[in-house]
């Protein structure tokens, strides 16, 4: 993709991710873990997903990446408590998903602080496990444009896609415009890059340029 004459790498913002995961989660390997099974009902869906006998499976390499999921549970829109994010994780691994990045948002609007981030994916990891739910959390955070001034760069480096060095990038309200060139501009002069989330909801005449 091309933002402002700009490329951005997707390919590299997975191998940085990639790169937080141990050498042995990352090998071909087999192990038994319990197999999450989700039963579609319509009245709740996630409450249903329910885990079955445990089988063995593989987890490829490379890793299938959720780069973005407000999967860390009371912390902001996303999951209401860890129920929740243990059923987001089950849909997530019959996905065929096996790491998720918790992208909580990053703005004034929300109460998210920073340093408690670590160890609530800790938190989730720890509950994943005991479920058997083959899926591993990696710390992140969804920026919003409007929040970057207000960052430190280790607060930056520790909401960056698995501490990778790639910010998911919230554009500001309205239509794609030239401050967000000037945001990934700024991040790139203080050594991150930037991974832009959802642009298709910022409409513009001349969104596909912008894209």
């Amino acid at each position: 993709q091309r933002l402002g004459g700009r490329e951005v790498v997707v390919q590299r913002c997975l191998e940085a991710l990639l790169s937080m995961r141990s050498a042995a989660s990352r090998a071909k390997r087999c192990r038994t873990v319990t197999r999450a099974t989700q039963r579609h009902e319509a009245s709740a869906p996630l409450a249903n997903v329910r885990m079955s006998t445990t089988s063995p499976i593989c987890l490829p390499d490379p890793a299938v990446i959720d780069l973005h999921c407000h999967i860390l549970p009371g912390i902001d829109d996303g999951a209401l408590d860890l129920g929740d994010s243990l059923a987001m994780a089950g849909v997530a691994a019959t996905d065929g998903i096996d790491v998720i990045a918790a992208t909580p948002h990053i703005r004034h609007d929300h109460d998210v602080r920073i340093p408690e981030l670590a160890g609530r994916v800790e938190e989730v990891n720890r509950e994943l496990r005991d479920a058997g739910i083959p899926v591993e959390v990696v710390t992140g955070g969804e920026v919003a444009e409007t929040a970057l001034d207000g960052l430190t760069t280790e607060e930056l480096h520790t909401v960056s896609l698995g501490s990778g060095g790639w910010i998911l990038l919230e554009p500001r309200p309205g239509p794609l415009s030239d401050s967000l060139v000037d945001s990934v501009d700024r991040l790139h002069e203080i050594g991150f890059h930037a991974l832009i989330a959802h642009p298709e909801r910022h409409l513009s005449a001349d969104i596909a340029e912008r894209i």
